[in-house]
């Protein structure tokens, strides 16, 4: 998904310094490895990312990472995770960099995700070897486990929200970093559920769009 937001991004700002974060243990497979770094994907530990942003690069990140890939459901309501640390808000703070809302509508819908299928050893998977294994079909019900086969017939949006999200300053050492992260995550939630609810029925079918927008952080209790 995040490979696929850099290529719109890429067309609109072609002199823009663009790369995508990726689950590091990609990068132990040959021949994919060199694939991926060519097509500008980085690994998305925070020493990498740091660096890329010191050189003034934009990221695209999925906030859930590989959590999002096992449990988000494709038969709605659409869910966003993201880490139970906040650590994608830290970094936007200590290193004062906003975040640029995107979201892929119908993404969700191009393979179905059976996220209860052989959940206890892919959940043992994404706990001990920080493996994202998702349980996907597609089109006639096609599967291959965790490989895509045929997608569904479904088009995909990237709507790219207007405004930037600007981090709150970190003025001195004495500041409460986690708390400014959970403020800060408090109005992404808020501005990504406002930008979802705008572009939703236009781009997703009626009885997903009608279920709105989950924006989650790991961890927490389902919000209803």
């Amino acid at each position: 998904g995040t490979l696929l937001f850099g290529i719109p991004y890429y067309r609109c700002a072609p002199d823009f310094d663009f790369k995508v974060a990726a689950a590091s243990f990609l990068f132990y497979v040959p021949i994919f490895r060199e694939f991926i770094l060519v097509m500008g994907v980085r690994d998305c530990s925070r020493e990498t990312i740091t660096t890329l942003l010191e050189h003034k690069c934009a990221i695209a990140v999925n906030a859930g990472g590989i959590y999002e890939m096992v449990h988000a459901p494709s038969d709605g309501p659409e869910t966003v995770f993201v880490q139970k640390n906040l650590g994608l808000f830290k970094l936007a703070i200590t290193m004062q960099k906003p975040i640029h809302i995107v979201y892929g509508f119908g993404e969700n819908q191009t393979f179905t995700n059976h996220c209860t299928t052989f959940l206890k050893p892919r959940a043992f998977a994404l706990k001990h070897l920080r493996l994202g294994l998702p349980w996907i079909s597609g089109r006639f019900g096609l599967s291959l486990g965790c490989l895509p086969v045929l997608p569904h017939p479904v088009r995909v949006t990237h709507v790219f929200k207007r405004d930037l999200l600007h981090p709150p300053k970190l003025d001195d050492d004495s500041q409460d970093l986690d708390q400014l992260a959970l403020d800060f995550f408090l109005r992404y939630r808020a501005a990504f559920t406002d930008f979802f609810n705008v572009h939703a029925h236009r781009y997703l079918p009626k009885p997903i769009a009608d279920l709105g927008l989950r924006v989650v952080r790991i961890g927490d209790p389902p919000l209803e």
